[in-house]
C-alpha cells in the first residue's frame, strides 16, 4: 500500500501500520486536537469510500487499544484517512520517531514483525499452545545424561503467549540443588514454533525451535525440535547443539520443588534412570 505524506511516498510495513494506530489512539484519548475523534475518522473513511455499515466507532475502538494485535484487521483505506488527518491539522508524525518509542513489553510484537508472523498462525498457538510441560533434553553439565525441565506456556492479557522454563539441577558434586528459571516468548509461524529465552546461566538469549503434535482437536500435546545454545567465557564463544522434547501434562505441573524433584525425577538422569520414559528418550536425544 503506498500513501501521500508530505511530499513524498511512502510504502506503509507493519510496523508503520503499528506506529500509525499508536499515535491516532494518543491523539484521541489526549483530546489534544478537537476534530482528530474516532466519529471523524471513521466519517472521512466513509467519504473514501469504505462501506457505512463496516467498520463502527465500538470496533475502531478495539482497534485502537491494541495496534499491535489488529493492525492487520484494519482496513487499508483508514490508514489513508488517519495520514491525511495528521497532515491537515499539522500534527507532528515520523515513523522514525515513533519507531524508537519502545520497551521491553513491545518485544514480542517487535519479533512478530521481524519474522512475519502472520495473526492467523498466533490465534492457532493461544488456542493450542497454553499448558504445562515436561521437558527432556541432553544435560550439559553431566554428558550422557538427560535432564528433565518444566516448561509452562501461558497467554498473558495482552493476547502474546509467554513461556516459562524450570530447572533444577545438581552442583558441588550433588550436594546442592540450584534452581534456573527463564522466561521468555513463543511465536509461531508455518507449523513451527519458536520459544525464545533468557539465560541466568550465559546471560545470552537462548532459541528452541519446535515443530508442534497436534490432537484431533487443535491442542498441543507436545514438541520435538532442537536448540544451539551460546556460551561466552574469556576463552571465547561455545557452541552445544541440543534435541528437546516436551510432552503436555495431562493433570498440570506442581510448583513444589520437593515434590518435582522426588516425586516427578526433576533433574538430571543417567542411562541406568528408573524412569520408562527417559529410558526411552535415550536413543532420540542422545547423539
Amino acid at each position: 500500500m503506498e500513501t501521500l505524506y508530505g511530499n513524498m511516498r511512502v510504502m506503509i510495513g507493519n510496523h508503520k501500520k503499528i506506529a500509525i494506530l499508536r499515535k491516532a489512539a494518543d491523539i484521541c484519548k489526549s483530546k489534544t486536537h478537537q476534530k482528530f475523534t474516532q466519529a471523524e475518522i471513521i466519517r472521512n473513511a466513509h467519504k473514501a469510500g469504505h462501506p457505512d455499515n463496516q467498520t463502527t466507532k465500538g470496533t475502531l475502538s478495539k482497534y485502537l487499544a491494541q495496534p499491535e494485535t489488529s493492525y492487520e484487521n484494519v482496513p487499508l483505506v483508514f490508514y489513508d484517512v488517519i495520514l491525511d488527518m495528521f497532515k491537515e491539522q499539522d500534527i507532528e508524525f515520523s515513523f522514525s520517531n515513533e519507531a524508537q518509542q519502545l520497551n521491553a513489553a513491545d518485544l514480542p510484537h517487535v519479533l512478530s514483525l521481524f519474522m512475519d508472523v502472520s495473526e492467523r498462525d498466533q490465534k492457532l498457538a493461544r488456542q493450542s499452545l497454553p499448558g504445562d510441560y515436561w521437558g527432556y533434553m541432553p544435560s550439559i553439565e553431566k554428558p550422557g545424561c538427560i535432564v528433565k525441565f518444566v516448561l509452562r506456556i501461558k497467554e498473558n492479557r495482552e493476547g502474546v503467549i509467554t513461556a516459562e522454563e524450570l530447572f533444577y539441577y545438581p552442583k558441588d558434586g550433588f550436594s546442592d540443588i540450584v534452581k534456573q528459571r527463564s522466561q521468555g516468548y513463543v511465536l509461531s509461524k508455518n507449523g513451527h514454533n519458536f520459544i525464545i529465552l533468557d539465560d541466568p546461566s550465559s546471560y545470552l538469549p537462548k532459541v528452541y525451535v519446535m515443530r508442534m503434535e497436534l490432537s484431533p482437536s487443535q491442542r498441543c500435546l507436545g514438541f520435538d525440535g532442537g536448540t544451539i545454545i551460546v556460551s561466552s567465557n574469556h576463552q571465547g564463544i561455545g557452541t552445544v547443539q541440543r534435541k528437546i522434547r516436551c510432552t503436555r501434562s495431562k493433570d498440570g505441573i506442581p510448583n513444589n520443588k520437593k515434590v518435582l524433584i522426588e516425586e516427578h525425577g526433576v533433574g538430571i538422569h543417567a542411562p541406568d534412570t528408573d524412569d520408562a520414559v527417559i529410558q526411552q528418550l535415550f536413543e532420540k536425544l542422545i547423539v
